[in-house]
Parts: C-alpha cells; structure tokens; sequence
C-alpha cells in the first residue's frame, strides 16, 4: 500500500484562505483554497509545510500576512479548514441552516498556535462531539484578540439541547483556556444570509 494512501480521514477537508473585502461586492472574491486532503498523510503535508499551522504567522509577519486583490493590498483575515463541497461562508447551502459556537481570546501568539492545533486535529480526527455535525472550524484575527468558530449544521440557538454538551466538550478539548459561551456563543446563518 502506497504511504499516500494509507490512514484515510472519514472525510476530505479542504484548507481556506480569507481576507478582508469589507469593499468589494462578492463575499466569494475574497476567499481561496489552499488545499485539500483525505488521508493523515496528506493532512501531514499540508500542516508541515504551510504557515497556515501557525495563523499568527499570518496574522503578524508583514510579508505573509496581505494579498493582492483586485489590485489593492488586503490583509488575511481568517484561515478555515471546511469539509470538501462546503464553503466557509453563512450562504452556502449547507451552512445557511446551521450555525457557529465562537468564542474570542485575547491575542497570544502561543496560545493561537495551541488552541487552533487543537482545533484542527478534533476536526481531522473526528473527536469533536457530534462529529457528523461539524462542517469546518474558523480562526480569525481581530486584532487585539482572536476569534475560533466551529460551524455546524443546526441551528444552535433554535436547538439548545445540544449546545450545553457541545460546549462542556470544547472546554474538554482546551483545558486551561476560559471560554466565555456568551461572548459572542452561539450565532445563527439564517438570518445572516
């Protein structure tokens, strides 16, 4: 068996690149896809290899941290990791139904890099609770502090009976980090579309 293909995922993510288009007209302008994997092996790869491992890289070197769009300099805003046919985007077909549980941490370059590993690998891995209901997960700078979003399919704040296990289970996964559920929580796509 070839090493390529040997550990395969449950299912293909595809690794985002977004940056910030509060000018431009298209939501859709300002993302691209970095790349994609099915198996560990291919994961390893693209996790070694790139920056987007450490978001603050991004976030904090100048020389990485702004692309080129539609001839302006624009700085990169969020990086996702998504499941293969799903854009990171509350329009898409299937996130529009579904909603993001996000909680925001003042910036710490270390603590980004750990939280976002951590992130990445309960996707990857399957571990999240209610896997089958996790459509990607989110970083995004906002300055001063972070923002991590992990979208789902449901509605979390018109189906609360899911929402106490599933954030007793982030706090699982990120021992030591406060996570204030109420800042911003639970956000729906519906209305946002």
């Amino acid at each position: 068996m070839e090493a390529s293909s040997k550990y395969p995922l449950q299912r293909t993510w595809v690794l985002w690149e977004m940056w910030d288009t509060r000018n431009t007209a298209n939501f859709l302008d300002n993302m691209k896809i970095i790349g994609k994997f099915d198996t560990l092996w291919s994961f390893w790869q693209h996790w070694s290899n790139l920056p987007h491992a450490d978001p603050s890289y991004l976030f904090t070197e100048e020389s990485n941290m702004q692309k080129n769009f539609e001839g302006m300099t624009q700085p990169i805003e969020a990086i996702g990791i998504f499941e293969e046919n799903i854009v990171p985007a509350w329009e898409d077909e299937v996130n529009k139904f579904g909603s993001d549980f996000s909680f925001k941490r003042p910036y710490n370059r270390e603590e980004i890099k750990n939280i976002w590993t951590r992130l990445a690998y309960a996707l990857i891995g399957e571990t999240f609770f209610m896997p089958e209901q996790i459509t990607g997960i989110r970083i995004v700078d906002k300055g001063k502090v972070t923002k991590y979003e992990i979208w789902v399919r449901f509605d979390g704040k018109v189906d609360p009976s899911k929402n106490s296990e599933f954030e007793a289970r982030i706090r699982e996964l990120l021992p030591g980090i406060e996570i204030n559920v109420t800042d911003p929580g639970w956000s729906s796509h519906h209305h946002r579309v």
